[in-house]
């Protein structure tokens, strides 16, 4: 959610020229096997990661809202294992992803419905920050005890913050994203440091 020029701001100088944040991710990505293909690679970098961390804990979120008990039938481990191992070229072809699941799909729906654009969804955490969530996250992120472990330009952070949070800004649904990866990344920072 930050750009390069962002990051160059909001992280400590000194460690970000040290590597020390990208080395973070350098260790996540040698957990992945040392496949050829780079498909298999993104692949399940993303699911040891963008899928643990935020696809699933928001679809938990979510249900959990709701009282939905949700239930994930594409990440059966037979299934999940199956499908990293299968060649690139029915993963993705032409541009086109999803091929195996499209065809067996065209079996019992509608054409028009198995190729229609994806339609993502507007997570609420954002909205909640700006409403419910306002005084949490201005007592984390404003107050004297944020970064205890000094990874980021206070003053900077602080800034966004309150822009996030200044009425004359209006609603910015891209900085509530800064602002929301901030306010995690202080909640971590407090259980890090033990």
């Amino acid at each position: 959610v930050f750009s390069d020029e962002e990051l160059v701001a909001l992280l400590r100088p000194l460690r970000y020229r040290r590597g020390e944040i990208l080395s973070l991710l350098a260790e996540r990505a040698r957990a992945v096997t040392r496949r050829r293909d780079a498909l298999r690679r993104m692949l399940e970098f993303d699911c040891r990661n963008l899928l643990v961390e935020q696809v699933l804990n928001y679809a938990d979120t979510l249900g959990m809202a709701h009282a939905l008990e949700i239930r994930s039938p594409f990440l059966d481990h037979r299934l999940v294992a199956w499908a990293l191992g299968l060649p690139a070229a029915l993963k993705v072809h032409g541009g086109e992803t999803k091929l195996l699941l499209k065809r067996l799909a065209l079996r019992h729906l509608p054409a028009e419905l198995v190729h229609r654009r994806k339609e993502g969804f507007v997570e609420p955490a954002v909205f909640w920050l700006h409403r419910e969530l306002a005084d949490f996250c201005r007592a984390h992120l404003l107050g004297a005890g944020f970064d205890p472990l000094g990874l980021v330009d206070r003053g900077y952070a602080q800034a966004l913050v309150r822009r996030f949070y200044d009425p004359a800004q209006g609603f910015d649904f891209a900085l509530g994203k800064q602002v929301w990866s901030l306010l995690l990344y202080a909640l971590w920072s407090l259980s890090a440091r033990g």
